[in-house]
């Protein structure tokens, strides 16, 4: 059975509403004033309350303002005379859900008012239930992937720190055979590996950073690359160095690969030994999704004797070779320029 608490001034309007919905099924309880309505509805929490807007004292409107701070989903509806139009305007814009024009019509209105009010308030409170569930399931959800994100970093901190450590371990035992080998051409291979070991190095140490989980930023990776193997060949002093490399966001598989390459590009510049000092370009640009061209130009025409002759192998030429053309990619050099080398990786 619904409560329905009647606020007006006027004793009669009061007991004809009344005594109407009592006999219509309905609990009615009344007040003669706003102050005495609202000491009745903390009393008996009513399901709906119908109530005058010109009332002495506390008016039809500061009623409405304490009933949406108590109960924002109880249904309010003002009653109000037909010079009070504007009043009834203003209640609804301040939360009311319906007004009824004095003098009623019927009172037979009154039912069908209230069932439709009934409706809509089981509908509200349905809506706030659900959202109420939904924000604490999201609350529960986000603590999930929260803890999640926590495992992994401590995951990714603990891969990061064994595959730092094997490849280190890796660089040291190259380090004892380079000492303990006197052949020229053994130590010259084991030079090289520690350099390609160390490119792997640097992308792993790039994906490590926070910034970066998945991706690695080719300017940073690149410039730190560049001046590392510069600095392992002995050329640093000797190289007029000019780096452009374009601001890329690259997959790990991208970036092994162009470390890869890079470090034979810089380790064939090495040989033959450097006379005086020399001019190096690098550029590195993206030339279409997923797709880089790196190329590398110096004023000694090295290239010439890094490319395979038929008496003549070349190592560092058939890896990067294999590395460019496993996706596609290519190898660009010509006699006719022979200081310039592009290579086209995906």
């Amino acid at each position: 059975m619904q409560t329905i608490l009647i606020i007006d001034d006027d004793p009669i309007i009061l007991e004809l509403m009344s005594a109407y919905l009592t006999q219509r099924g309905f609990r009615a309880v009344t007040a003669p004033d706003g102050r005495a309505g609202l000491e009745v509805f903390a009393a008996e929490r009513p399901d709906a309350v119908l109530c005058d807007l010109s009332m002495p004292g506390l008016g039809g409107l500061g009623v409405l303002a304490e009933v949406k701070r108590r109960s924002p989903l109880t249904p309010f509806v003002v009653v109000s005379g037909t010079s009070d139009i504007n009043l009834a305007v203003e209640a609804l814009r301040q939360g009311a859900w319906d007004y009824l024009l004095k003098p009623l019509p019927g009172l037979e209105l009154l039912p069908p008012l209230l069932a439709r009010m009934e409706e809509r308030a089981l509908f509200l409170r349905e809506k706030e239930l659900y959202q109420s569930r939904l924000e604490e399931q999201i609350k529960v959800r986000t603590t999930q992937l929260l803890r999640q994100l926590r495992e992994k970093d401590l995951l990714l901190a603990e891969v990061h720190h064994r595959v730092k450590n094997n490849l280190q371990i890796i660089l040291i035992l190259l380090g004892l055979q380079y000492d303990h080998s006197t052949d020229p051409a053994v130590r010259s291979a084991l030079d090289a590996s520690q350099n390609r070991i160390h490119a792997l190095a640097m992308v792993q140490e790039e994906m490590y950073d926070p910034d970066h989980a998945t991706l690695v930023n080719a300017r940073h990776y690149g410039t730190g690359l560049i001046h590392h193997l510069l600095s392992a060949h002995d050329l640093t002093a000797q190289v007029d160095l000019k780096i452009e490399i374009e601001d890329l966001a690259l997959s790990p598989g991208l970036a092994f690969t162009c470390g890869l390459v890079l470090n034979e590009l810089m380790a064939a510049l090495a040989v033959p030994p450097a006379k005086g000092p020399w001019t190096l370009t690098f550029d590195w640009r993206a030339v279409g999704p997923g797709r880089v061209e790196l190329t590398l130009v110096e004023s000694r025409g090295v290239w010439a004797n890094w490319v395979p002759a038929p008496n003549r192998p070349s190592l560092g030429w058939d890896l990067v070779s294999a590395l460019a053309t496993q996706e596609g990619g290519a190898v660009l050099w010509s006699p006719e320029d022979p200081g310039r080398m592009t290579i086209r990786l995906s």
